[in-house]
């Protein structure tokens, strides 16, 4: 017998490292949580020692994951894209920015979303709003769905001041009030390359071929070294690292900022491969990294 239909308000899917969650939760809870009614909360997240952090939010479903685990799916995708990188797109790489940590990111919201789709086939249970938020979000000021006016496949993201590149989004939060169209931004992970391929492919010139297959050799060079020798992950060999793959940033640099293949960019194209409409609101928040690294972001 099927189950009667219900209808809650906010359906939220976390995903990431919970690390600083006991930090950024009582801002998540009282500028985010306390003005969405009735919600459901889903989590995928790494599956370390800061997990038992996970009972401030009292999730409804969780899916650990091991980044082990998903290095192994998720390798071959890898691979392809680094082939392509400085031929026919431009990702220069660095200990926190790369491709393997964008992938890593990507499974996991898309597996968060899928222990929300699968909640709502088996309990006939639909939301009025779709959130998708990080763990270590601290939101600032208060974030309440009801005061934004949504049209059909339209996706509300936090609006970065002063962005020069139009064709980028922050992607660390969305809330749309379209299953659909949430369905989309989430799906993501599984036509990265494809996006990439498509929308986000540069034609470098001869010269510009040259310098940028020795940019490769210069930056991989280097991750791979001091990964080698910095099995500790102390932190000052990283910012020598910082330092010097700052040095590849003089040459190109307006082509590469137009062209980059980030996620914020690859993002934006995909969505609106999809026929999305993209609402960029402020809102003030910081990514909470370490005590003494973070990133705030003003809307």
């Amino acid at each position: 017998m099927e189950k009667k239909k219900s209808v809650k308000n906010v359906a939220i899917c976390f995903s990431g490292k919970v690390k600083h969650l006991d930090l950024c939760f009582p801002y998540i809870k009282k500028n985010l949580l306390n003005h969405l009614g009735t919600y459901d909360i889903f989590c995928c997240a790494e599956d370390d020692k800061d997990l038992e952090k996970l009972k401030l939010l009292k999730p409804l479903k969780i899916e650990k994951v091991k980044s082990f685990d998903v290095d192994r799916l998720i390798k071959p995708e890898i691979k392809s894209i680094d082939k392509q990188n400085y031929k026919t797109l431009i990702f220069p790489e660095s200990f926190r920015f790369n491709i393997r940590n964008i992938y890593q990111q990507l499974y996991k919201i898309n597996k968060s979303f899928q222990l929300l789709e699968d909640h709502m086939k088996k309990e006939n249970v639909s939301y009025n709003y779709f959130i998708r938020i990080r763990f270590d979000m601290l939101p600032i000021n208060t974030i309440d769905p009801r005061k934004f006016k949504f049209k059909q496949g339209e996706i509300v993201v936090p609006k970065i001041i002063n962005l020069k590149i139009k064709d980028q989004i922050n992607d660390m939060f969305c809330i749309t009030k379209d299953f659909e169209s949430f369905k989309d931004y989430c799906f993501l992970y599984k036509n990265f390359r494809q996006t990439v391929q498509e929308k986000v492919s540069i034609k470098p010139s001869f010269f510009q071929g040259i310098y940028f297959l020795l940019e490769k050799f210069y930056r991989s060079f280097f991750i791979y070294f001091l990964k080698t020798i910095n099995k500790k992950q102390i932190k000052f060999l990283r910012q020598i690292l910082g330092v010097i793959l700052l040095f590849p940033n003089l040459f190109y640099e307006d082509f590469k900022e137009r062209k980059r293949c980030n996620l914020e960019r690859v993002l934006f194209y995909y969505l609106i491969s999809k026929n999305k409409i993209i609402k960029r609101k402020p809102m003030d928040f910081v990514i909470v990294r370490a005590f003494d690294d973070g990133l705030l972001i003003f809307g």
